[in-house]
């Protein structure tokens, strides 16, 4: 991928105006069909959208978005991940055409059922849809999954909230799972992890504050309906369950970068009623 200078990415997005109808910009510096596709199935088949920008960080997205702010008449939506400042309930920057994402990260967005069964059956070339859609459970799988990492999450979201530095997300879901048969999340590993990480929380910051953060993101998690499936890194966590889950199960051959491509070419439209309204905002300029 093309990698551009700050000052040149609105140079280029109009350069490309006869082939999109509205300039994005992502996070990330890889796996640009796989924010491509899923766009396209967001926007829907009457908007042209041949590429996106992909700025780079978190940061870089914002620090662009804060020098585009002029209401020249540009149609364009700068996206960012909801990460754990979305759980914790802290405000996104309040910027024009700034989206923030209401789920941890894009991944989140490609896992449904429908997507998963129609990739698994193209792999399992021999087997019927019902019976994977059957084999797989989709709902039972995807609630098992998230209800087994919700707590750990929160305990993420504290130490986030604190600025402990301890790492999160990181910390490799495989160490967390039984790798026998598809990765399948070990309830008694979670609860060592989770010990572990409150034991240096409280090292850090005082019982006290781990505490009154602990409410704090357990109270935004409640007023605001953020379920386990928003609150879950997709990325670093639920991705890679189902990456796994399909290779055993199903032989799925594929790199992970063209399993979340594949995903997104799939992906339910409705996932994230919120994106598709500020895409549609953002299109009429």
């Amino acid at each position: 991928m093309i990698r551009y200078s700050r000052n040149a990415f609105r140079a280029v997005a109009f350069l490309k105006r006869h082939s999109n109808d509205i300039e994005i910009y992502v996070e990330d510096s890889t796996c640009h069909n796989m924010h491509l596709f899923l766009l396209r199935r967001i926007l829907g088949g009457d908007v042209r959208l041949r590429s996106v920008n992909q700025v780079g960080s978190r940061r870089d997205v914002i620090d662009l978005c804060r020098t585009d702010q002029a209401a020249d008449g540009r149609r364009r939506l700068y996206i960012i991940d909801g990460d754990f400042e979305f759980v914790v309930g802290r405000r996104r920057p309040q910027l024009r055409n700034l989206y923030r994402l209401r789920c941890y990260c894009v991944e989140n967005l490609l896992l449904s059922e429908d997507a998963i069964v129609a990739l698994c059956a193209e792999a399992d070339s021999n087997r019927r849809e019902e019976d994977i859609r059957n084999d797989w459970s989709f709902p039972q799988w995807i609630d098992a999954s998230c209800r087994s990492l919700s707590s750990l999450f929160i305990i993420y979201a504290v130490s986030h909230a604190l600025a402990t530095g301890l790492q999160t997300v990181a910390y490799s879901v495989h160490r967390l799972c039984d790798n026998r048969r598809g990765l399948e999340v070990v309830g008694e590993r979670v609860l060592v992890r989770m010990v572990s990480l409150i034991q240096a929380i409280v090292a850090h910051s005082g019982r006290e504050a781990f505490l009154a953060a602990l409410v704090m993101v357990k109270t935004n998690a409640t007023r605001n309906s953020i379920t386990s499936h928003q609150m879950i890194s997709g990325k670093d966590y639920l991705i890679h369950l189902a990456y796994t889950r399909a290779q055993a199960r199903h032989g799925y051959r594929g790199t992970l970068d063209q399993f979340k491509t594949a995903l997104a070419a799939r992906a339910d439209p409705r996932i994230e009623p919120y994106l598709g309204r500020a895409l549609r905002r953002a299109l009429r300029g």
